[in-house]
């Protein structure tokens, strides 16, 4: 019985009509992961924005496109790479351009660096989404590299901004570059994409309102089949063991982020061998020898900020000398957007007003530790950094 007020789910359902479509998908369709990515070789239009330069770089057999959006005056300018988080973009037509936020480093006198992920918009290659986790890796490595060598660019003030998926990706080459001097993650996990994936469902259906016996068993089943899929089990056995948790309504909104719960054989097979799956922050971090500013807002449903605090702090306590900063923030989602619960449901389709103090205290940070141009922040008086808290601060 539903809990009062609650929700309860349906028998069968479109969960489990889409994972037998997922079955057949790939034999006929190219879509994300499963074949070439029907952009690939297509590409069009790709002129970089207004007050912007074009920046190319290759990597293997694939080359990554984006731009460069410097600041005013002279350089070289101390940059920033922007790691995008899951899903494919357009950043030429203002898919995971992160518009906002290079505004704001910009005027802070840091360049902002972008690119399309392989396979998505002017970038070309495969789009195969998390099973690229290392190959991501590379392409910061590549880019910092190509960014080194500009002479609009200071070679010694690189940095890499990250969400997401990003939170994997920037510690990995941080550990592999020597030209990264700091990181900033938002949202970032602590552990691997299971572990995530399974938090999310878990916060997203106590955030609907299912009974919390529903929700265990809905969680255990999903578990139990993704650590299948990482334990490399064949296709067949993963089926029965994903079919109950595919029923569940909410696995639709999955479908949505392309969480890959719902995989045909093709890409089944592509994320098993990829060894994405086994991926945790807590390995790279500890070797991450940079400054890190870590954020996360207390409404993420993505991601558990709890544990990921935890393990930023576990990384980095065995080396104190090394600089960590956290930061959290009150009615703030995973990408530190204002919001009432932070529900998937919540974000979808609405516009993302970002949570005061977010971005004055990465220009601070920044400032502070010389990767930007500028005295030190302004008085507390003075800022807007009221809604920063540091870690563990006001932690129920």
């Amino acid at each position: 019985m539903p809990a009062a007020g609650g929700r309860t789910s349906v028998p069968g359902g479109s969960g489990v009509k889409a994972l037998k479509f997922a079955l057949a998908a790939c034999a006929a369709l190219a879509f994300a992961g499963c074949g070439e990515d029907p952009l690939t070789g297509l590409i069009r239009n790709c002129e970089a924005p207004d007050d912007t330069l074009p920046f190319s770089f290759d990597v293997g057999d694939r080359r990554l496109v984006g731009f460069i959006d410097l600041p005013a005056g002279p350089g070289p300018h101390p940059a920033v790479v922007l790691i995008q988080g899951e899903g494919p973009t357009d950043v030429m037509r203002g898919v995971g351009d992160y518009e906002a936020l290079r505004e704001a480093f910009r005027e802070a006198g840091v360049a902002s660096v972008v690119w399309d992920k392989a396979g998505s918009g002017c970038s070309s290659g495969q789009y195969r989404g998390i099973a690229d986790l290392y190959l991501r890796s590379d392409e910061v490595v590549a880019a910092v590299a190509a960014l080194e060598a500009r002479e609009d660019i200071d070679g010694g003030r690189i940095g890499a901004w990250a969400i997401d998926q990003g939170g994997w990706v920037a510690p990995m080459a941080a550990v592999r570059s020597d030209g990264l001097s700091y990181l900033i993650v938002v949202g970032g996990p602590g552990r691997d994409p299971v572990h995530q994936r399974l938090y999310l469902v878990r916060r997203n259906l106590e955030l609907e309102g299912y009974p919390e016996e529903e929700i265990d068993v809905v969680v255990e089943r999903l578990d139990e089949a993704l650590r299948a899929m990482a334990d490399q089990a064949p296709y067949e056995e993963y089926v029965p063991l994903i079919e109950h948790a595919a029923a569940h309504p909410f696995m639709e909104q999955l479908l949505d982020l392309n969480s890959d719960i719902l995989p045909g054989v093709h890409r089944y097979d592509e994320l098993r061998s990829s060894g994405a799956l086994d991926v945790s922050a807590r390995v790279f971090l500890a070797a991450v020898d940079v400054p890190v500013l870590a954020l996360w807002g207390k409404l993420d449903s993505k991601v558990d900020w709890r544990d990921s605090v935890e393990a930023y702090r576990q990384a980095f306590e065995p080396r104190r000398e090394t600089d960590l900063t956290v930061r959290l923030f009150a009615g703030a989602n995973h990408a530190l957007c204002e919001a009432e619960t932070g529900s998937l449901a919540e974000s979808r389709g609405r516009g993302c007003e970002h949570v005061d103090g977010y971005v004055d205290t990465m220009i601070g940070w920044l400032r502070e530790r010389g990767f930007a141009p500028g005295g030190p922040p302004a008085d507390a008086a003075e800022s807007q950094l009221t809604n920063a808290s540091p870690e563990g601060a006001g932690r129920p």
